[in-house]
């Protein structure tokens, strides 16, 4: 086996196990390592979609999708996009070509540690917060990583390294929070926090809304006359378009003077004074939920991005990536963009561990032994989205299900009938997401949640008799937007053939979905599943060892759903990492 490396751009694939950018590793499922190398070892050169299928897969009947999410994932790693592409270019519905120039292919040099005869790799980096010797408050849980490397990314900033950093992650997920306790920890010092914040509109928003409520921030904060000096003397165009600091007779001059001003010398206007600001004082600047800017302030983002003079500056974005990619936002290219040119850096929160959900709880209850059987099912039900954590025990709370006790909390439900809870709040965001599709896509989401969390188009096609292809663009359209699904890997059926399997990011999406489907409905779907099955797998259908097995059994409501099918054999899994 070749076991040389090959080098691109910033980044180093250690054969098909690893892709690095720097010392940083970036997981990607074997598969999609496979065909990043493919395409890797044939610079400029066309390589179509059959080849791919026969190189990777050979003699097993792939799902076309297949290709397509892996490229996908390839391009997410890479920071890069199919528009305007860095490292892999779509050639009109023939295949793919590498486009990175500089391959080089290298033989890495052994660097191991011998330790009791044993070869032993070296240690990843651990997950901890530094933190000037502070504690972090009892409640903030899972976001040390997180916190710790925000504040390794300030400490460039105070030695005058500029950082733009992007702050990414579905609604609800603590961003927010994470930043907040960010700044907290800085306020203690001497720095200039501005903070400004978009707003979801259905026209063009203001130019540079975000931007100019973070500057106004700035004049009134102490020492503001300072700020209001620079912006006067720098940027006559930005201090015009700030209420309450100029004067009349002021403001009617400056409005004479840039008159016919060019959106160019805004740009330039505003890195000066960021750069006279920031020269000894740190400046940090929060722009919250970037996916409902203006075009002209992500075009501010990237000119700053670009600009090489040092300043201790700090500007932070939040954002949701399924958002930019539904609103077809440019936010979301130009941080790829970035990223691929090493001008910013990108964090992506990740949902609640089953560990953090029950720290958070055993905060909220005082270590209540109620957490140990409540921590399991709140995580199950929510996927560890922090806010809908908090609305599950508040929703507890408001009606009487939760209660404190002289002994202690109590838990006044059954735990089985908890997996049936919805918050308020949850069920109302999530209709009306699904009221958003059309009717069909909704047909499609209602009844992949009969089948269960997980699922492959095949099922669904089969019970619905749709298109298998027009099944898939449709699922791998929502997975890309970051709605509803996420692609959970790929699948073998019994046949030989390899499809992809995609996941309901969370378990109140699904149990919505399903609850939306009548029981009339859900009766007649699981049977026809079962017959699907039975159809497929014939004599395999009840093989245990080593697969996956499918009750079909009725959830609360439903009665006789089993039918003749029983437990089924389904499709195994192939690579079960999480893209």
């Amino acid at each position: 086996m070749d076991e040389s490396e090959l080098h691109f751009g910033p980044f180093r694939l250690e054969d098909a196990k690893q892709l690095w950018r720097g010392d940083q590793p970036i997981h990607l499922r074997r598969q999609t390592l496979s065909l990043l190398r493919h395409l890797a070892e044939r610079p400029d050169r066309l390589v179509t979609k059959d080849e791919l299928i026969k190189e990777l897969w050979p003699g097993i009947d792939v799902s076309p999708t297949v290709v397509k999410v892996c490229v996908r994932e390839i391009r997410h790693a890479l920071g890069d996009e199919a528009v305007n592409p860095q490292f892999v270019e779509t050639v009109g519905g023939q295949g793919y070509r590498f486009i990175q120039r500089g391959v080089s292919r290298r033989f890495p040099v052994a660097n191991t540690q011998k330790a009791g005869g044993n070869d032993q790799p070296p240690a990843a980096p651990p997950k901890r917060l530094p933190t000037n010797g502070g504690q972090l408050t009892a409640h903030f849980v899972g976001r040390e990583y997180e916190l710790g490397q925000l504040q390794a990314w300030y400490e460039r900033v105070q030695q005058g390294q500029r950082q733009l950093i992007f702050l990414s992650g579905e609604a609800g997920i603590g961003k927010t929070t994470l930043v907040e306790h960010f700044l907290a920890a800085q306020a203690k010092g001497t720095v200039r926090i501005g903070r400004g914040h978009c707003i979801e509109h259905y026209e063009h928003g203001e130019a540079y809304l975000p931007v100019l409520q973070a500057v106004q921030q700035l004049c009134r904060a102490p020492h503001g006359d300072q700020v209001i000096a620079i912006l006067r003397r720098y940027a006559p165009l930005w201090l015009v378009q700030l209420t309450g600091v100029s004067g009349a007779d002021e403001l009617a001059r400056l409005q004479l003077q840039v008159q016919g001003s060019s959106p160019q010398r805004m740009l330039r206007e505003f890195a000066d004074v960021m750069e006279v600001l920031a020269a000894e004082t740190p400046v940090i600047l929060l722009l919250e939920d970037l996916q409902w800017s203006d075009a002209a302030t992500v075009e501010l983002l990237e000119y700053l991005a670009q600009r090489r003079e040092r300043a201790r500056l700090l500007v932070i974005g939040t954002y949701r990536p399924a958002d930019t990619v539904l609103g077809r936002h440019p936010l979301r290219r130009v941080v790829q963009r970035l990223i691929g040119r090493g001008q910013c850096q990108e964090l992506a929160l990740e949902l609640f561990t089953p560990a953090e959900v029950e720290a958070y709880l055993r905060h909220c209850m005082a270590g209540s032994p109620v957490v140990d059987v409540l921590g399991a099912v709140i995580h199950r039900r929510t996927e560890g989205n922090a806010l809908f954590v908090m609305d599950f025990v508040d929703y507890l709370l408001q009606r009487g299900l939760l209660v404190a006790t002289a002994e202690g909390w109590e838990l006044r439900v059954a735990l089985e009938a908890l997996e049936e809870l919805i918050p308020d709040h949850v069920r109302q965001l999530m209709a009306k997401q699904v009221e958003d599709l059309s009717r069909e896509v909704q047909r499609l989401l209602e009844m992949a949640s009969v089948v269960g969390m997980s699922f492959t188009a095949g099922e669904v096609a089969a019970v619905l008799n749709h298109p298998l292809e027009a099944t898939e663009a449709v699922y791998d359209e929502l997975a890309s937007q970051g709605r509803f699904l996420e692609v959970q890997g790929l699948a073998e059926w019994p046949d030989g053939s390899i499809t992809v399997r995609y996941r309901f990011r969370h378990a109140l999406c699904q149990h919505t979905l399903y609850h939306r489907v009548g029981l009339a409905q859900r009766v007649r779907w699981h049977r026809q599943l079962g017959e699907h099955f039975v159809r497929v797998n014939g004599a395999q259908t009840h093989e245990m060892a080593g697969e996956r097995a499918y009750p079909y059994r009725p959830q609360a409501g439903d009665t006789n759903l089993v039918g003749r099918a029983g437990t089924v054999r389904r499709a195994r899994s192939v690579g079960r990492g999480r893209p």
